[in-house]
């Protein structure tokens, strides 16, 4: 009943807000690195533009499995 987004630590929140602004491509090749949980967690943080961009490189591994983890909102 009662949903809880998870909460990112001040390192992720860093992490989130370079991603936001840094080179897609470079995102990519970072999120690519990232435990599953992590990258979710960053890709719930970036703007939706951002993740637009982001969801947009066919680069990104796992992205059909990445955008099925998202919460409802950040899919549309």
């Amino acid at each position: 009943m009662n949903e809880f987004a998870p909460v990112l630590d001040d390192g992720a929140v860093a992490i989130a807000r370079v991603l936001a602004n840094d080179h897609v491509a470079d995102v990519v090749e970072a999120l690519n690195h990232e435990p599953r949980e992590t990258a979710i967690e960053l890709l719930c943080a970036v703007p939706f533009e951002r993740l637009v961009e982001i969801f947009d490189q066919p680069e990104l591994e796992s992205a059909p499995e990445l955008v099925e983890a998202l919460p409802r909102g950040r899919r549309t």
